[in-house]
């Protein structure tokens, strides 16, 4: 049976999950937990119940972006290439 729980950082295993896009692998093993800590997103990951710990795919929500364009260069450096959840 799949089940959808809240990331746990210290349960499931971010670093073996491949979705096939980098981009999206980077985030849940680099910046999904501090997103949830930050009050920026919470994310949660789809998992077998007979292996909970293993993540078969991930959503996030957050509930407002910013856009990159109207930033100063410096800032836009310090950020990711897609919109940011605020």
């Amino acid at each position: 049976m799949l089940i959808v729980q809240r990331l746990d950082g210290a349960f499931h295993d971010r670093e073996a999950f491949d979705c096939g896009e980098p981009s999206l692998n980077q985030y849940l093993r680099a910046l999904a937990t501090q997103h949830r800590r930050a009050g920026v997103a919470t994310t949660h990951v789809l998992v077998d119940a007979t292996m909970p710990p293993r993540i078969l795919g991930y959503y996030s929500l957050a509930a407002a972006q910013m856009s990159l364009v109207g930033m100063s260069a410096a800032d836009q450096r310090r950020l990711p290439r897609y919109p940011v959840p605020v």
